[in-house]
């Protein structure tokens, strides 16, 4: 039996010390627990307060830093922008007087062609002109020859005699005519003889 005694002590003192571990252990574990509960409740109020403290510190510091670097900017943004102005300006009075120089020399160019291709055929207008003048010309003569009396108005006989002296010189002229023909005849038979 004392085996028995022996072997049950053990297995309490084994079992004591089983409990003992289990408890130490289940302490630990709800020590660290809570101890880090605190710990973190200590550190999000200590992270609270330097936020509070600090924020609007930091909050204001960056606010001047960003007013103070927005003037700059500002400033630095006005003179890069009279700068363009200027370049802009430049470059559009550059632009202005090379396209009017162009299109100057593009109208130049243009005349000259035209002066080169200028031909003005007149020829419909100087005959136009020359009809006119001999139509002018001879209503000219035309008047001048009527205030000019004739030769038969000029002789002082009367219409009937000048009429038979035509007539008179016409028929010797004739008769005359005929005296030639006749002796150009008679000298053609001689000859054929």
């Amino acid at each position: 039996m004392d085996s028995k005694k022996g072997s049950s002590l053990k297995q309490r003192k084994h079992n004591k010390y089983r409990l003992l571990v289990g408890i130490l252990f289940l302490s630990i574990t709800i020590g660290s627990s809570i101890g880090f509960v605190y710990a973190d409740q200590d550190i999000h109020g200590l992270l609270s307060r330097w936020f509070d403290n600090k924020g609007s510190e930091s909050i204001l510091t960056i606010e001047q830093a960003i007013m103070t670097e927005k003037d700059r900017q500002k400033m630095r943004l006005k003179e890069e922008l009279q700068l363009e102005l200027k370049r802009s300006e430049d470059d559009l009075i550059s632009f202005t007087e090379q396209e009017r120089m162009n299109r100057i020399n593009e109208l130049k160019e243009y005349t000259d062609h035209l002066i080169a291709n200028l031909h003005i055929d007149n020829e419909a207008e100087k005959q136009q002109m020359s009809e006119k003048l001999l139509f002018i010309m001879n209503e000219a003569i035309n008047e001048m020859e009527k205030t000019i009396p004739k030769k038969e108005e000029m002789s002082p006989k009367e219409p009937d005699e000048n009429k038979e002296a035509e007539k008179d010189e016409k028929d010797k002229s004739e008769g005359e005519t005929n005296q030639e023909e006749n002796g150009a005849n008679e000298s053609e038979d001689v000859e054929q003889k």
